[in-house]
């Protein structure tokens, strides 16, 4: 029984008024078609998020030189081994290495934006040469920021890499190479194009470098970076 608020006599049965139950039905068919319509034009904002150009990313200018493939879009990170900040992007862009398009190439280049940094950039790059970098670089930044190790000279680095079971002879020749230091070179050319001056820092197509500050966390920088490369690869 529901309480209609009118006072009618016991017995007395409510007639419906044909009239008001079709305009009620109107009434209620088009709130909902009204409904759905505001839904489905708020999807496609909701799901296509918008980054501003000096509020979230910044432009390089000039540009840098991509070395990516045609039809790929080249995405660089620059960090140092003795960053904080790089080593708790580390996960996220793990996570995103495994996700990301075919059609985006990744580098990692050790940044030499300060004289000290060169010995992290040399260790990086010996590890690259003999094919070690997925031995060598998770643990370098576990020790250096969790296990609290001094890695901060090329024995101490050495004496790491063999404790992981690295051929330490093939790793001191491969840090004494002069290719080493044309390498050093490239990453000291590529942190001066890129207008980097703090790492970690991700440069897209060689146009925008995004920063954990402007992008507003570590995995707001890969949903920039995301952003960016869909609008590098969307046709002209």
């Amino acid at each position: 029984m529901a309480y209609t608020g009118r006072r009618d006599r016991p017995g007395q049965r409510l007639k419906n008024n044909p009239q008001t139950t079709e305009d009620a039905v109107m009434k209620n068919w088009t709130l909902a078609l009204l409904t759905a319509l505001l839904m489905a034009l708020a999807l496609p904002l909701a799901a296509a998020e918008e980054y501003i150009e000096g509020a979230h990313y910044e432009r390089i200018t000039p540009p840098m030189q991509s070395r990516a493939p045609a039809g790929q879009v080249e995405v660089l990170e620059l960090f140092w081994y003795g960053c904080p900040h790089c080593f708790s992007l580390e996960p996220h862009l793990d996570a995103w290495l495994k996700e990301k398009p075919d059609h985006v190439t990744f580098t990692r280049v050790p940044a030499v934006l300060n004289p000290n940094w060169t010995t992290h950039a040399q260790a990086y790059y010996a590890a690259e040469a003999i094919g070690e970098v997925e031995t060598i670089h998770g643990p370098m930044f576990q020790a250096i920021h969790v296990q609290r190790r001094r890695l901060g000279s090329p024995e101490q680095i050495t004496r790491f890499v063999g404790s992981l079971g690295v051929d330490t002879q093939a790793y001191t020749r491969a840090l004494n190479d002069p290719a080493i230091r044309a390498r050093l070179q490239e990453a000291f050319e590529i942190g001066r194009a890129s207008q980097s001056t703090g790492v970690p820092a991700l440069i897209v197509a060689g146009k925008y470098r995004v920063t954990a500050s402007l992008a507003g966390g570590y995995p707001e920088m890969l949903d920039v970076v995301d952003y960016l490369v869909k609008q590098e690869a969307a046709p002209e």
